[in-house]
């Protein structure tokens, strides 16, 4: 009779480690493509907040534009660029007055981004979108609305602007008119 046998043969415990490789190789494969999402969803919610904090900025600043017509603070608009004045926001927590220059810049080959540059010198990336970038003036929102491509008149500013990038539109109206 023999006695019983007190550990694994050669052959079990190769078997063993080429069963532990193949579950290690495919839990790694599975970890990395879970990462791999995790960081697309990621990236995904950050151009979505991006793209929303952007917008809700560039309403604040062209809704909060000076609806008086001085001569410093005359709203003077072409199919490309805004002038303005407005009231920013500055880092001691208030509003204060302040000149306000949007314009379209080129952001790659098929896309323009609207980028706005206020008095102290500040840049800000408002939106990027589909080329060609323009904008629109609302003169009176009467009979479905009269827009115009060009705004020049030191009397009020438009009742509202279309930023068009593509086949996209973004209006924001201006000031509370009632």
């Amino acid at each position: 009779m023999r006695g019983e046998r007190n550990g694994f043969t050669l052959l079990e415990v190769l078997v063993a480690l080429v069963l532990a490789a193949i579950l290690v190789a495919a839990l790694r494969g599975l970890a990395e493509g879970v990462g791999e999402t995790a960081l697309r969803i990621s990236r995904a919610a950050h151009d979505r907040d991006t793209a929303a904090n952007s917008e809700r900025g560039l309403r604040r600043l062209v809704g909060s534009a000076e609806l008086s017509g001085g001569d410093h603070d005359r709203f003077d608009g072409e199919p490309s660029r805004i002038r303005f004045t407005s009231w920013c926001q500055v880092p001691r927590g208030w509003q204060e007055r302040c000149r306000v220059d949007l314009t379209f810049e080129s952001a790659g080959s098929d896309s323009v981004a609207l980028v706005g540059t206020v008095e102290t010198g500040a840049q800000l990336r408002f939106h990027i979108g589909a080329a060609p970038g323009t904008i629109r003036y609302l003169g009176s929102a009467r009979d479905g609305g009269r827009w115009f491509t060009a705004w020049r008149t030191a009397i009020a500013p438009p009742s509202a602007v279309a930023f068009i990038f593509g086949t996209d539109t973004l209006v924001v109206r201006i000031g509370d008119r009632g």
